[in-house]
């Protein structure tokens, strides 16, 4: 679980850089095009999924038993992630 946690924050905080970087590289705006609309979405994406990682840990590690909220919450984290990775 550790290494699942380090790599799901390296990924966050590297797409996050990169995509800021590349934008100021190019001098990029979002009127640009598909691609730089594309590009935010997945970075918001990646974002998301692992703020989801996270509260679905803390959830899961916090509460006496697993809710249904709490499962509904870890297979939306699962589910989301699948997608991002088929999106990219």
């Amino acid at each position: 679980m550790l290494l699942h946690r380090v790599i799901g924050s390296t990924m966050a905080i590297t797409t996050v850089y990169c995509g800021y970087a590349f934008l100021r590289m190019t001098n990029w705006t979002l009127l640009d095009g598909f691609h730089p609309v594309l590009g935010l979405s997945i970075v918001i994406g990646v974002v998301l999924v692992a703020l989801g990682g996270i509260l679905a840990r803390y959830k899961l590690e916090n509460s006496s038993w697993a809710s249904s909220d709490t499962l509904r919450l870890k297979l939306a984290h699962k589910t989301f992630g699948y997608l991002m990775i088929f999106a990219s």
